[in-house]
């Protein structure tokens, strides 16, 4: 994994022959709607990319179009894992008094920390994958 600093956004780009991937890092986070309100981590931002590295790694499906994304809720199964595993990482990090990601894309209209898409945590507020999703390890 090559890592460099990106001031814009955090991304990953995989390498087709799935020997590595780039992130590019946005050292100060990216902000995204929390149980805590509207939050950027650079920690966590680049928690969330590894993740993505990882999973493309390992055969993991990073396909984010609409027609794979509309198998789960309407978000790609690449973006559920890691976001799966930001709020696992989060929780491990802050204990109880973590604010965890609770939708994946702001709300561009009210700018709330209640997002917009499927809603990222269980009814017992804890990480979840859609369906048919498995985790990592």
């Amino acid at each position: 994994v090559t890592i460099y600093n990106n001031t814009n956004k955090s991304h990953t780009y995989p390498y087709e022959d799935k020997s590595g991937s780039s992130i590019g890092w946005k050292q100060s986070g990216d902000e995204v709607p929390t149980t805590g309100g509207m939050l950027a981590n650079g920690t966590i931002s680049l928690a969330h990319e590894l993740v993505h590295s990882y999973d493309h790694k390992h055969d993991g499906d990073m396909d984010k179009s609409q027609e794979n994304a509309s198998r789960y809720e309407g978000l790609a199964r690449c973006e559920w894992v890691a976001v799966f595993y930001e709020n696992v990482i989060r929780q491990e990090l802050y204990g109880d008094n973590a604010s965890l990601r609770n939708h994946y894309s702001k709300n561009n209209d009210t700018f709330t920390a209640e997002g917009t898409g499927p809603k990222l945590l269980g009814t017992d507020n804890k990480p979840r994958l859609a369906k048919g999703i498995s985790p990592l390890f």
